[in-house]
């Protein structure tokens, strides 16, 4: 049922959510209803069979029921961790079923006392994943802050604001749902209690924030692509946590190289990064040797790894080249103009936001 598992479902999650719903939000649940199906081969095979035993003509009716009978019991189980109810400024929905992660992972309560001191070192500019919802502004609010109007975090006192991001805009997905964003989620610390939204965190099927390289190469592929036919227009997917070592490959050099300012122009000539698997021991040994890259990597931006192997470890050299273990928030690309992305045949192509560090809670 491999065509039900991109446009039907996204489709169907559209006519339920009234209109047009956040497309962060809808990339997210139609991923995590494809994999359920695809997890019982049992059912597959069932439906299959009861497909092929249906006329032609009946054949898109019963799929559409099926799917639309799959999602009434899918979509409040998406993402691992959610409400069965929208989040409220009342109480917070964020799940009290993720599981123990090496990922930090911030409570309500924790969150709380980073962000009051969200001005000072070491909060100030911090990514952070927090295990709590955001709500949209309240209504008696809107005319007195367009544009720009603020949500918050849900049940936060004294009240969290979450900002549209101040860069970035052409992958962070900011725009607050009215039925808001159901945490774990992902946000930068701007200030004392202000956030920016970078995006919802993905959750494996073991309700995980973090993934390993293989499993986030997997879930890439099995998201819907777009029809997006601009050539440097790049679209991408929900935040992951990859849990992977990054590596520097050898650099690719052209010759007569246009500059260019669009993102498209760092998948071309220049650093390349990658993100390897962390169950392997040397991944410069297997780059420095391969014809043909494995299927189970992700290449990332050029300058990935000068920008985000060593964090803010200053005493580290980033010109050293040895792989580094970290949680990488990263964005799949799921368009690309595949000429101008250099060494993209194989495995996931991902842009990497941010590292992660563990802070001290105060």
């Amino acid at each position: 049922m491999k065509e039900l598992d991109e446009a039907t479902i996204r489709a169907n999650l559209r006519r339920r959510a009234g209109g047009g719903p956040d497309p962060a939000r809808l990339d997210h649940l139609s991923l995590l209803i494809a994999r359920r199906l695809q997890q019982d081969p049992a059912q597959s095979w069932s439906f299959r069979r009861l497909v092929l035993a249906v006329p032609l003509q009946l054949r898109v009716g019963l799929a559409a029921a099926v799917v639309l009978a799959v999602s009434l019991v899918a979509v409040p189980l998406a993402g691992g961790p959610r409400a069965s109810v929208p989040p409220t400024t009342a109480v917070s929905t964020a799940a009290s079923t993720l599981v123990p992660s090496a990922v930090q992972v911030l409570s309500l309560a924790e969150l709380q006392r980073v962000a009051a001191l969200g001005d000072r070192e070491p909060y100030a500019h911090q990514v952070v994943v927090a295990n709590v919802d955001v709500v949209p502004p309240p209504a008696e609010a809107i005319p007195g802050c367009i544009p720009g109007c603020p949500g918050s975090v849900a049940a936060s006192s004294p009240r969290i604001s979450v900002y549209k991001p101040a860069a970035d805009d052409d992958i962070l997905r900011w725009t607050i749902p009215d039925q808001g964003v159901a945490g774990p989620v992902i946000v930068r610390i701007r200030g004392v209690n202000s956030l920016e939204l970078v995006g919802a965190a993905t959750v494996d099927p073991d309700h995980s924030v973090a993934w390993s390289v293989p499993s986030f190469v997997r879930a890439a592929d099995e998201l819907p692509r777009t029809m997006e036919l601009r050539s440097n227009q790049f679209s991408v997917g929900p935040a992951f946590v990859v849990d992977g070592k990054l590596a520097l490959g050898p650099g690719i050099f052209c010759a007569f190289q246009t500059q260019s300012t669009d993102r498209i122009a760092e998948f071309a000539c220049g650093a390349v990064g990658w993100l390897a698997p962390t169950e392997v021991a040397d991944p410069s040994a297997i780059i420095d040797g391969w014809s043909t890259r494995p299927a189970d990597w992700a290449r990332l931006q050029n300058g990935s790894y000068q920008n985000y192997a060593h964090g803010d470890d200053s005493s580290a050299s980033p010109s050293d080249g040895a792989a580094v273990r970290g949680f990488y928030v990263v964005f799949p690309v799921l368009k690309y103009n595949a000429s101008m992305c250099f060494q993209c045949d194989a495995g996931a192509v991902g842009i990497v936001y941010a590292r992660l560090e563990p802070i001290a809670t105060p």
